[in-house]
């Protein structure tokens, strides 16, 4: 889960990401999810999370 609370806070860091799209089916993964929306990436943290995912 640690991935994805990354990974969703770098879209929601992105300004042509308008909406990011995330699911949970419990609450404990809503609580989460949630953590993504506190989370503040600087741009070195985004950037290593872009190449880490760029398409090779």
């Amino acid at each position: 889960m640690f991935q994805l609370i990354y990974h969703l806070a770098r879209l929601m860091a992105r300004p042509d990401i308008t909406a990011p799209i995330a699911s949970a089916t419990s609450v404990e993964q809503v609580s989460d999810l949630m953590k993504a929306v506190e989370l503040k990436l600087d741009a070195a943290a985004i950037k290593t999370l872009d190449d880490a995912s760029a398409w090779q």
